[in-house]
């Protein structure tokens, strides 16, 4: 069993992340992995959205935060 796949089955909360960029072809497996996974009663509704910059992925969490209603992240 690979790192990543040990990893993704310990799961864990996170509150607090690094500033160190993620390596490209640790982020690869973490896609692929993701897109594997089991959806509930095979319904395979799945859309991911990859952002590497932080503007854009700030935008994308206010969006969302917006629209759903949820809690802002510290």
């Amino acid at each position: 069993m690979n790192e990543i796949t040990q990893r993704l089955k310990s799961h864990r909360s996170t509150r607090s992340y690094s500033d160190k960029p993620v390596p490209e072809e640790v982020m690869d497996d973490v896609i692929e992995a993701a897109w594997r996974a089991p959806t509930s009663v095979n319904s395979q509704q799945v859309s991911l959205v990859v952002v590497r910059d932080v503007k854009p992925a700030r935008a994308l969490l206010n969006w969302r935060v917006a629209r759903h209603g949820l809690p802002r992240p510290r």
